[in-house]
């Protein structure tokens, strides 16, 4: 399944998700797939949000340049199902007509909103969890 979180990739993420905790939620500069293309870099190296930031200001836009359905895109990024875990990406049916992505920290399913980061319950519907594959 996935490879463990370093200690230093750990503290990268949790500064960011701090970072993140009051940041106004803004189409093409932060969303819910920018937030988790932010945390996959983070555990990758792989910047997978490059040739989307600032290339959209709105839903139709931001769904005009996904390769995919937004359920698919993690897969689609190359990593693969998971059980939660601090750093999966997870994917909601609930929120909006295309779902959300979000990342999993700390027992909490972590989305942007309007006002910083959002805490859903695992009960609004039932999430999907992927995670970088094992690369040694």
């Amino acid at each position: 399944m996935g490879e463990k979180m370093t200690a230093e990739q750990r503290h990268k993420i949790g500064a960011y998700i701090e970072s993140c905790a009051f940041r106004s939620m803004k189409r093409g500069v932060w969303d819910c797939a920018l937030f988790v293309a932010d945390v996959v870099e983070i555990l990758t190296g792989a910047d997978h949000g490059e040739g989307y930031r600032g290339n959209y200001a709105d839903r139709d836009g931001a769904l005009k340049l996904l390769p995919c359905d937004l359920r698919e895109l993690p897969l689609k990024c190359g990593l693969e199902p998971s059980p939660a875990r601090d750093g999966a990406v997870f994917w909601s049916p609930s929120h909006v007509p295309e779902g959300a992505l979000g990342i999993w920290w700390q027992g909490r399913a972590l989305i942007p909103c309007t006002r910083g980061l959002m805490s859903i319950s695992r009960r609004s519907g039932k999430l999907i969890f992927y995670y970088p594959p094992h690369h040694g």
